[in-house]
């Protein structure tokens, strides 16, 4: 790699990329060696290069991928293709395929997305029409130069979203300048960013190493990366990065936002105040990149053609590579979004395997007592909740809505998978809910949500109780300090608290930590008070 320190060898690939029409700021030396310097460990790299008389005419950056060969920034470049000049084009690919080939041959190369308008008539050749798998897509553009920009800020939608956020505070667009900014909110972007991924598709990406922080701050201070923000007095609600080039901005990167305010159209909203940033800043393109999210029809302008190029020496290869593409053209003909079926088989096999998990560690005994029909007349327990007159000392760390403590959830024995727990989570955010959360040691202990408006001004009602084993010992003071928090914030006499009775763990937890089941307070004809501690007596009116 002593290549890609040589001033004079960076210069002509400068110079190279500047004149090679179909070049993006992915093929950029600057981009390229940024990502390499510091993925080059985990993603060994390959240069391929071509000279003439000395001078630089044709470029191929790679990286290896275990059992593959990817372009250079693998799945952080949107878009991986070759440099070289124009006439000689053809023939650069063609040569420089066939010496990865030789050096690779059990690896198959794959370049996601090609520019539409890189040549790949080469790729129907006698020799290479066998090895190579072309797969068309389409890449939707957002030129806010078009009228139909313009017709986006009429929707009733941006209208009255913007409206309300508008009337809640200071609501605003930021533009991120300074990389200490950027420094400080990034684990903020990280984590919603994270929590999104993983309540959707069950991914995380920040949880083994800080690389892809210091590939954002290495790219943000080269000025290859844009970020933005969407800000309600000093709280961050949006946030979205993408890698700028001088004539277009490419939305590669995260796009995060606060789950607690879902129903405010964030990303909509944040998109267009984007684009007004971009004419305030003479940059006319907005590349919403290839893929079937619905909000970029909804935003595309026009379309650009883009290619998924697979080379393989393998006819097993060959054939697979085929078949996949000949599937997607299958669906995507029937309106069915590939993606999305993939991901509904990989959920359900997903959940399969739970369901077995679960079976083997409740045993015979346990399992065939979840099976009986529960009886008709059995109903959510509920217990009130109430600040005792000496209640045990509030346990430290106990959070409001936070991702980082429920992207901590961890199944013990027979309890919920993490994929169902996060998107569980994620729906009762978008539905007005919070969570009140305690962790420790890299493990979420305690989670209890907080109902959406409703109960009524007298009463709080907290529900969906999850308790670890181990944190077990601590339910009785985490449940006393929410309760209280609650009671002061909501200004509500009662807070009360559901658990479901075929759920025997946290229905005997409760009884023993001194919360009162409201059957009892009916009996006893305490339905009245505030407030009773079920050992002590004590009483509040």
């Amino acid at each position: 790699m002593k290549k890609l320190l040589d001033e004079e060898f960076l210069l002509s690939w400068k110079e190279l990329y500047e004149k090679c029409p179909w070049a993006t700021i992915f093929q950029s030396s600057e981009y390229v060696l940024t990502w390499y310097k510091v993925y080059h460990h985990e993603f060994p790299p390959i240069l391929v290069i071509a000279t003439s008389r000395g001078k630089l005419t044709g470029l191929l950056a790679l990286n290896v991928a275990k059992n593959k060969i990817v372009g250079a920034g693998h799945f952080d470049a949107e878009y991986q293709t070759w440099l070289s000049e124009e006439v000689s084009a053809d023939a650069f690919i063609k040569q420089a395929l066939t010496e990865v080939c030789k050096l690779y041959p059990r690896h198959q190369i794959e370049l996601k997305y090609v520019p539409g308008n890189a040549s790949i008539k080469w790729a129907k050749d006698p020799q290479w029409k066998h090895k190579c798998v072309i797969g068309v897509r389409k890449s939707p553009i957002m030129n806010i130069k078009n009228e139909g920009f313009k017709l986006l800020f009429k929707k009733k939608d941006y209208k009255v979203k913007n409206s309300r956020l508008n009337r809640m505070g200071n609501f605003r667009f930021e533009l991120i300048t300074d990389k200490n900014n950027f420094a400080t909110i990034y684990d903020l972007i990280a984590t919603q960013w994270d929590f999104r991924q993983a309540a959707r598709y069950n991914k995380n990406h920040f949880d083994v190493s800080d690389k892809r922080r210091n590939l954002k701050l290495s790219l943000f201070d080269k000025k290859l990366l844009h970020v933005s923000a969407l800000m309600l007095d000093s709280k961050v609600l949006a946030t979205c990065e993408a890698v700028i080039s001088p004539d277009q901005i490419c939305l590669k990167g995260m796009k995060s936002y606060d789950p607690t305010y879902a129903n405010y159209s964030l990303g909509f909203v944040h998109f267009l105040k984007l684009g007004l940033q971009m004419e305030r800043e003479g940059i006319d393109l907005l590349d919403l990149t290839p893929g079937d999210d619905p909000y970029k029809d909804i935003l595309a302008t026009d379309y650009n053609q883009v290619y998924e190029l697979t080379v393989t020496s393998s006819t097993l290869g060959y054939i697979k590579s085929m078949f996949r593409k000949r599937v997607y053209l299958f669906l995507t003909r029937r309106n069915i979004n590939p993606l999305t079926l993939k991901l509904s088989l990989i959920k359900k096999l997903y959940l399969l395997k739970e369901r077995f998990r679960v079976m083997r560690e409740l045993g015979p005994v346990q399992l065939a007592k979840s099976l009986l029909p529960r009886s008709a007349g059995k109903q959510q327990e509920t217990y009130q909740l109430w600040p005792a007159t000496s209640p045990p000392p509030a346990p430290e760390g106990i959070r409001r809505d936070s991702l980082d403590d429920l992207l901590l959830y961890r199944p013990a024995r027979a309890q919920v998978s993490r994929w169902e727990f996060l998107e569980e989570a994620m729906v009762r955010f978008e539905t007005r809910q919070h969570s009140y959360t305690l962790a420790e040691e890299g493990r979420l202990l305690l989670c209890v949500w907080l109902g959406a408006p409703g109960a009524g001004p007298e009463e709080a009602a907290l529900q969906d109780l999850y308790c670890h084993p181990d944190g077990a010992g601590m339910l009785q003071a985490f449940l006393g300090a929410v309760a209280g928090e609650v009671a002061a914030t909501q200004k509500c006499r009662r807070v009360t608290i559901s658990a479901d009775p075929a759920s025997n763990f946290l229905s005997h937890k409760l009884k023993r930590t001194n919360f009162m089941d409201r059957r009892d307070f009916e009996v006893r004809g305490l339905t009245t008070l505030e407030l009773t501690n079920k050992t002590s007596g004590s009483k509040q009116h």
